[in-house]
C-alpha cells in the first residue's frame, strides 16, 4: 500500500492484493472500500492465481488482467486521493465477509505512522 507518495497523490497511491494460498481464488464482485463505507472497487469476473498480484492504482491507466506478469492492474480513475495521509483503513469483502482488513494511522508527532493488520 502507498499512501502517501512522494510526488502526486493521485498518480502514486496504490493497494496490492497478495494471493498467498496455494489455489486460486474467484474474486469476482469482491469489494475494495475505505473508511467512508463507498465501494470503492468492485472485482470483475476473475479468478486470481496461486502467488499473484492485484495492484489497484487510484489514477489513471489500462486495466490488465491477464496475470502475464504475475499481477493484474486496475485502475480507479479518481480525480483526488483515495487514501489520507493522516490515516485510513482499508476493508477487502467478499459480501458482507471481511476477507482482510487494515488501519495505519499518523502518530501525533508526525513523524511516525503505525500499520494495523487485522
Amino acid at each position: 500500500m502507498m499512501y502517501n507518495p512522494a510526488g502526486s497523490e493521485v498518480e502514486g497511491e496504490w493497494i496490492e492484493l497478495f494471493n498467498n494460498g496455494s489455489d486460486a481464488v474467484n474474486v469476482t464482485g469482491w469489494v475494495v472500500t475505505d473508511q467512508d463505507g463507498s465501494d470503492d472497487f468492485v472485482f470483475p469476473r476473475m479468478e486470481m492465481p496461486s502467488g499473484a498480484f492485484v495492484i489497484i492504482h487510484v489514477g489513471t491507466g489500462n486495466n490488465s488482467t491477464d496475470f502475464s506478469n504475475g499481477a493484474a492492474e486496475f485502475y480507479l480513475f479518481k480525480h483526488s486521493a483515495f487514501l489520507s495521509n493522516s490515516g485510513d483503513d482499508i476493508c477487502l469483502l467478499n459480501g458482507s465477509d471481511v476477507v482482510d482488513y487494515i488501519r495505519f494511522w499518523r502518530m501525533e508527532n508526525g513523524a511516525r505512522s503505525r500499520l494495523q493488520l487485522y
